[in-house]
């Protein structure tokens, strides 16, 4: 998917409300907080949010490096709890499931105040566009200490096999069950951002993110925070 303009500049920003008390946290935000920590651990920090539509709460939690999901987890993961109570606009056609729900999620080196704002911003990205995000999608991106003019979507590449990154899970209705997808956020070079357009994001992840899984310095594709060297694709693929 193409859109012509910079991420960097989609929202304006709104105020972090006072945190909610523990009851006053509905039952699907804690069922989604629960699915999370199995996958990442112990949460060190949150942030609550009010997203534009002025109803729903945001929550962006943040994950410190520890042992979890049956790793050493060196790196921070930073994951959004509540996009996926609101359903996508863009859900819609034959082959659309109308029930997908997305949680958005992002790796880095360090603690890493931009992962709040730039899951805030993709958060709320279909909803003013009037589209959808999940799995293989792209995105242009442009942010001033960072080399990256685009971004992709994927599932979680660096999570064990057989990971529980699909949920089905409430949302506020209780009567009302959705199949809600963990979708992590990756930095692209100009050149891969074109090669993922130009093929379907599906083709490039499985042409590059996916050949290296195994091999060593994987993690640099995923860590969003640190600049790294272009993927070379060979030609004819």
């Amino acid at each position: 998917m193409r859109y012509a303009i910079l991420l960097a500049a989609l929202i304006v920003t709104h105020p972090v409300s006072a945190q909610p008390t523990d009851r006053s946290i509905p039952l699907s935000y804690k069922l989604r907080m629960e699915w999370v920590s199995g996958l990442f651990g112990q949460a060190s920090n949150e942030k609550v949010l009010t997203m534009a539509d002025g109803q729903t709460i945001l929550r962006i939690v943040e994950f410190p490096p520890q042992k979890a999901n049956g790793q050493n987890r060196e790196h921070w993961t930073y994951v959004t709890n509540g996009m996926a109570e609101r359903k996508m606009p863009g859900l819609t056609g034959p082959k659309v499931n109308p029930r997908m729900r997305t949680e958005l999620m992002v790796y880095s080196s360090v603690r890493y105040e931009y992962a709040f704002e730039l899951l805030r911003q993709l958060a709320e990205f279909p909803f003013t566009y009037n589209t959808t995000l999940g799995h293989n999608h792209t995105l242009p991106f442009s942010h001033p200490d960072l080399p990256w003019t685009g971004l992709i979507l994927t599932e979680p590449l660096a999570e064990p096999e057989g990971s529980d990154w699909l949920k089905k899970s409430p949302v506020s209705n209780p009567e009302e069950m959705n199949v809600t997808y963990l979708v992590q956020v990756c930095g692209l070079h100009q050149t891969e951002l074109d090669y993922a357009i130009a093929k379907g994001g599906k083709v490039f992840i499985g042409k590059t993110f996916s050949l290296v899984r195994k091999k060593k310095g994987f993690w640099s594709l995923l860590v969003f925070d640190l600049p790294r060297e272009e993927i070379s694709i060979p030609e004819g693929r």
